[in-house]
């Protein structure tokens, strides 16, 4: 038997005491090699020969036959492995490593940790390797070693199933806090005050889809809603933009903040009382927990990654704002960008419940919407631009409306680029996971960028 630590570069991380112990144990209380299942896979067990077993005992347990070191040594004998993982008597000694039967979660949580470390230092070699002597692309090398980390942060360990009484607890433990202590709006607020009752706020762990078609208003939005969580709540945001400069988001939410109008920016045509204004605002907008990161063709690693550290500085992050899914990639080689649009909806699901903060991803909807006989251009969930993933994986999906934008397209079929100063709008909730849908009226201030209730009702 060769249960060699060593391999051409190095010692790899391992624990031979620890799978030997779970292997033990799996052999004293058969009904533990289900749960091994659930936690291990075959090539987490550095050993061969503690592989060979485990795949053995897999076997068996997969065909309902008993398991003890008897009929096991006599499986692996009959596929002509007995002798390679060392016969009857290694198998015998096994049940020795074994302190406790009710330790077999941390054995296998230890085999776990350092099968993910010798995964990680191959990864490296491999990453290693290919900047050293590969003739390709610098950015194919780049992609492949994004892809083996985000690979590698993708693996995870099988959490166990839970009786229905474990979660009744925590359940009736949240509705009883509810109760002491009633709030209309239970997680973070948008600052508009009807869309708060519809929602009651975004939660922790959902993806909230905000789509439109250009130049409606989905960015604008989502930065009213950012400064009203930042500013009104004091809660901290993070912000990614992918299409727009930090310089140019911050002008946004300045001149909506102001009520300056932004083409008086652009053009320098602000007077005194304007300039007063963008100071006296600039001033609060610059103490407010908002972080923002414009890094352009941003992929779904490098978010979790910015996420992760903003999670980490901000321990009461409040919301994420991805502006917009189109623009970003997944950093691996997908056959079609509806499977690309797909599997970054699906990360950005996962990056919410990791995080537990609601991610808000803005989408852009297809032409079809323009193209639509009848005056009744009213967006649907089929509208959403490039996958149906997006639908599937959301908890939430906001439509921003506004129909006279839509009316007023151009030659090309695309929106208006210069709106009219004061609009009505609608925020449409498509879907609501665990509520209902329905529609808000606001009104659209275009020369501000700015969202306001009907009733300015801020809210909070």
């Amino acid at each position: 038997m060769s249960d060699s630590p060593i391999d051409s570069g190095g010692i790899l991380p391992h624990n031979l005491d620890a799978e030997r112990a779970a292997l033990g144990v799996a052999l004293l209380d058969p009904g533990a090699v289900s749960s091994l299942q659930d936690l291990l896979r075959p090539d987490d067990f550095f050993s061969t020969s503690h592989r060979k077993i485990f795949e053995a005992m897999s076997a068996m347990a997969d065909e309902n036959r008993p398991i003890d070191p008897a009929t096991l040594a006599d499986r692996l004998e009959r596929g002509g492995e007995l002798e390679l993982v060392g016969g009857p008597a290694y198998i015998a000694t096994l049940e020795e490593y074994v302190f406790d039967i009710s330790n077999l979660g941390e054995y296998a949580r230890t085999i776990k940790e350092k099968a993910r470390l010798r995964r990680l230092i191959l990864a490296a070699r491999q990453i290693q390797d290919e900047a050293v002597s590969s003739p390709r692309p610098i950015q194919e090398i780049l992609d492949s070693a994004e892809k083996l980390v985000f690979e590698l942060t993708q693996e995870r360990q099988s959490t166990d199933f839970l009786h229905v009484s474990q979660v009744a607890v925590d359940a009736m433990d949240q509705i009883h806090a509810r109760f002491h202590n009633r709030q209309e709006v239970s997680g973070t607020p948008t600052g508009y005050r009807d869309l708060d009752l519809l929602l009651t706020g975004f939660h922790p762990s959902q993806l909230i889809i905000l789509a439109a078609r250009p130049s409606v208003g989905k960015t604008a939005f989502a930065l009213n809603i950012a400064s009203n969580v930042v500013l009104k709540a004091s809660i901290p945001v993070g912000f990614f933009s992918l299409e727009m400069s930090n310089q140019e988001v911050f002008q946004r939410l300045l001149c909506a903040q102001a009520r300056v109008p932004l083409q008086k920016i652009r053009r320098g045509m602000i007077n005194r009382a304007d300039l007063e204004k963008l100071d006296q605002h600039a001033r609060i907008l610059s103490d407010a927990p908002l972080l923002l990161d414009d890094t352009p063709g941003l992929s779904i690693l490098e978010l979790r990654s910015k996420a992760r550290r903003m999670k980490a500085e901000y321990a009461d992050l409040g919301m994420i704002v991805v502006d917009y899914l189109q623009l970003m990639h997944s950093g691996g080689r997908i056959e079609s960008r509806q499977q690309e649009v797909a599997e970054i909806a699906r990360s950005l699901k996962a990056l919410s419940r990791e995080l537990e903060v609601p991610v808000v991803a803005l989408s852009q909807l297809s032409r079809g919407i323009e193209q639509r006989k009848g005056k009744d251009k009213t967006p649907k969930l089929s509208d959403l631009r490039e996958s149906g993933a997006i639908e599937q994986d959301a908890d939430v999906v906001l439509f921003v409306h506004r129909e006279h934008t839509l009316d007023r397209a151009d030659d090309n079929g695309g929106a208006a680029q210069r709106p009219l100063s004061t609009t009505p709008a609608e925020i449409i909730v498509g879907k609501q996971r665990n509520g209902p849908v329905g529609t808000v009226n606001l009104l659209f201030l275009g020369e501000f960028t700015r969202f306001e209730s009907i009733h300015h009702d801020a809210g909070f």
